[in-house]
């Protein structure tokens, strides 16, 4: 079984579990822009997967202010990928960050950044079940920085797309 992570976000502006202040809309995970793999349980806020190579979105797009996504690590028995997408990634059946969807996501898994198919670094501790990951889209500078349980790591990716989505990839050891 590949690792399982819940979805809790918020907005500077607003409470726990509430997305976007601008949209007002909560993030929760996109039952239509996943791999066929993905099971999507508990009120559309947490994924696992049976297979691996598999991504889901969220079904909020984000274009403007700073917007934060905590991810909670469930269960991790393999590489799970936290990071963005834009409307036009389709790799669903893939990683975010990697291969030849880079140029529409990045994302950050095994303490790894990825931000295009050539280059990966190092950059953050792997997390583990029982973490919480807090991942930042700030669009005023656009940049995605994360957290892991409290700890910094400052910004991994710059100009990022004017679009995007906090999105998943589960992978399978």
């Amino acid at each position: 079984m590949c690792p399982a992570v819940s979805l809790h976000t918020t907005n500077s502006s607003v409470s726990l579990l509430v997305g976007s202040a601008t949209l007002r809309a909560p993030y929760i995970f996109d039952g239509q822009r996943k791999g066929p793999g993905v099971t999507i349980s508990e009120f559309n806020r947490t994924v696992s997967s049976s297979q691996e190579n598999q991504t889901v979105a969220t079904t909020t797009y984000i274009t403007k202010g700073v917007h934060n996504a905590f991810f909670r690590i469930n269960h991790d028995s393999g590489w799970l990928s936290i990071g963005i997408c834009s409307r036009n990634f389709q790799g669903f059946v893939g990683y975010l960050g990697y291969g030849e969807f880079a140029n529409s996501s990045c994302a950050v898994a095994c303490g790894q950044k990825y931000p295009n198919p050539n280059k990966k670094e190092v950059y953050a501790v792997s997390w583990k079940a029982g973490d919480v990951v807090r991942m930042q889209i700030d669009m005023n500078h656009r940049t995605v920085s994360y957290w892991v349980n409290g700890v910094s790591y400052g910004p991994a990716f710059y100009q990022i797309d004017e679009e995007v989505c906090p999105a998943v990839s589960l992978h399978s050891k």
